[in-house]
């Protein structure tokens, strides 16, 4: 635990966050009084800085967010992401509590915490928003044949791997037509997998069936 832990925590993936991090401690205390810093808060922001950085950063690793791929980001990355958001809140409050800053503005504690959240989680929707803005030329299309749960599971499975461009998922099963999973529609059924196929030029498949499923034997 201790040493995935601090792994994480060495990890030059997720820098941009610690940027972030710091950018918004600070406009926690510029939005605190009226988008300027007394010279007494300003010594506080800025020895309190590191604490908050590190304390936020303990919060992220301990629910996992530099393991996240920002490509692939989806509702799931983004609970994990509040929920390190709040825990980084909480040890940063208890640290710099237990500091006794005198007349340090409390309201500080929850104004970085919601930029923090905010500002992480804009920066991976834009990220994905420009890696899915990528030329289809430089992406391979896939197809994924498996139910909903199975093509989702996939789809985590494919989260970091460059190079594919799930177009959409056949399901065996007649329900799951025209449902999506992590933005991605179920186009159809197992039967319809060649015609589906040839419509989103797709010359690859990824069987998300477990292995002796019947599923995966009539396709191949």
């Amino acid at each position: 635990m201790l040493s995935s832990l601090w792994s994480d925590l060495r990890s030059k993936s997720w820098l941009p966050d610690l940027a972030l991090i710091v950018l918004a401690w600070w406009a926690a205390f510029w939005l605190r009084f009226n988008l300027t810093v007394p010279p007494p808060y300003r010594d506080q922001a800025m020895l309190t800085t590191p604490l908050a950085v590190l304390c936020m950063a303990v919060g992220l690793a301990l629910a996992r967010v530099p393991r996240q791929s920002w490509r692939y980001v989806g509702l799931a990355d983004l609970r994990q992401l509040a929920g390190g958001v709040g825990l980084g809140a909480l040890l940063t409050t208890a640290v710099v509590m237990g500091l006794r800053m005198e007349g340090f503005p409390r309201s500080v504690f929850l104004i970085s915490a919601v930029l923090v959240l905010v500002s992480l989680a804009g920066a991976r929707a834009a990220w994905r928003t420009l890696a899915d803005a990528r030329p289809a030329a430089l992406l391979q299309p896939l197809l994924i044949v498996g139910t909903i749960d199975e093509a989702d599971q996939a789809l985590r499975t494919l989260k970091g791997v460059e190079g594919w461009q799930v177009v959409g998922i056949a399901s065996p099963r007649g329900q799951d037509a025209g449902r999506t999973v992590q933005g991605v529609r179920v186009l159809g059924g197992v039967d319809a997998l060649d015609e589906l196929a040839r419509a989103q030029q797709a010359a690859t498949v990824l069987l998300a069936s477990a292995p002796g499923d019947s599923t995966r034997r009539d396709v191949l």
